[in-house]
């Protein structure tokens, strides 16, 4: 058994594969290459084998959202701990922020 995930597959399959789907634990691009049959191919994680152990493929839709996710909930920890870890910045009022906005 490999120590990580290939696939075999027709090689229209594999091209729309490869399009579609990222490595679950990288979250890279996928490859593929001459299964040694005829119209097949084999794909994996475009990485090296000792760069990621490539245990199975996830949407590239679904890394999508996930990025967006934690890029929202980036903002939102900044919101709340930007006073610990920015004490010395200036703090506006709210009337200030208002203004500025044009209110």
């Amino acid at each position: 058994m490999p120590d990580r995930t290939e696939v075999e597959l027709p090689t229209e399959e594999a091209v729309t594969f490869v399009n579609n789907y990222r490595c679950s634990v990288c979250w890279g691009m996928l490859y593929m290459r001459p299964s040694g049959k005829p119209h097949t191919e084999i794909v994996s994680c475009a990485r090296l084998p000792g760069e990621c152990s490539a245990i199975g493929f996830v949407t590239a839709n679904y890394i999508e959202r996930a990025r967006a996710q934690n890029q929202a909930d980036f903002v939102e920890a900044m919101s709340l701990i930007g006073d610990i870890l920015y004490p010395d910045r200036e703090k506006k009022k709210n009337a200030d922020i208002l203004s500025d906005f044009g209110f």
